[in-house]
């Protein structure tokens, strides 16, 4: 319960939340006439662990490298490497 009338619903895929979202009228209905609580809502996120994170491109690693080592921008501009 985030507060008295809003609740979140964690799922683990994408699948599940929109499963949830398309049932979510009749669930929100179900829930409003047994607990005659009219303003009841409901919100769907994904669990931060299982959200799928896209790989990172050779780029994005290199740079993150020299985040840790600016040394490694230095090296590569004199030796004139390039990634692909």
């Amino acid at each position: 319960m985030l507060n008295d009338v809003v609740f979140e619903v964690e799922v683990n895929t994408e699948l599940n939340k929109q499963y949830l979202t398309d049932n979510s009228l009749s669930i929100l209905s179900h829930l409003r006439e047994t607990l005659q609580n009219g303003e009841i809502t409901m919100t769907i996120r994904i669990a931060e662990d299982n959200v799928i994170k896209k790989p990172l491109t050779s780029r994005e690693i290199f740079d993150e490298m020299v985040q840790q080592n600016p040394s490694l921008q230095k090296l590569s501009d004199e030796f004139g490497l390039e990634l692909n």
